[in-house]
């Protein structure tokens, strides 16, 4: 590396050649330089309001604080929530697709589920 690049905890990147960076040296050292800040305007998300963060990468997968609430783009790509045991949500869940498990669509409990009859008053199972 042709200099020495810091990066905030948590957060880590691996930048495209062509990047740009701001580059300091240590003791006026031209041996010894260090990247303070590392920018690739070419994949900057643009349109951010004041306040607002994000997190993305050159292939359009994106985290975005915005002010109306988090928005997760994943550019036609899969999200997976991996070795978590309990997914816990305290709101209502809105999908537009199908929901699974591993051996079935939501249609087909729908379907299991609606065949299903209890004994008792009412119709015969079977008969209109």
């Amino acid at each position: 590396a042709w200099a020495e690049r810091f990066q905030q905890y948590g957060i880590t990147s691996v930048p495209h050649g062509g990047a740009e960076a701001v580059v300091a040296s240590v003791g006026g050292a031209r041996a010894h330089l260090v990247a303070l800040v590392v920018d690739d305007r070419r994949y900057r998300m643009a349109g951010l309001k004041d306040g607002e963060v994000a997190i993305y990468d050159d292939l359009g997968q994106s985290v975005h604080l915005t002010r109306e609430g988090i928005v997760i783009k994943g550019a036609g790509l899969p999200l997976a929530f991996v070795d978590c045991p309990v997914v816990t949500m305290d709101g209502d869940l809105e999908v537009a697709g199908n929901v699974r498990d591993h051996t079935s669509t939501m249609q087909g409990m729908r379907d299991i589920y609606n065949d299903h009859h209890h004994g008792g008053p009412g119709p015969t199972p079977g008969m209109n």
